[in-house]
């Protein structure tokens, strides 16, 4: 078993640091960030390999819980 707690803020310090990152590389191009956009931060916990049979549970509190479920896959 493998247990892993990531917080936003070990990206850059601050998870808004990571925002305004984005909005400043994006602006050189004609682009930017509105209200209401949605912005993935990407992981915060390191990569976990997986094989045939695993399954991984992940709980994010209040935002709900999310399992995925690893099988072969006939060729």
């Amino acid at each position: 078993m493998i247990e892993e707690t990531g917080l936003a803020a070990a990206v850059l310090n601050h998870p808004a640091t990571g925002v305004a990152w984005l909005a400043n590389k994006v602006a050189p191009y004609g682009e930017a960030l509105r209200a209401g956009d949605i912005i993935l931060g990407g992981s915060f916990t390191r990569p976990t390999s997986v094989a045939p049979g695993d399954v991984l549970h992940a709980d994010y509190g209040p935002a709900g819980l999310h399992l995925d479920a690893f099988c072969l896959r006939d060729r």
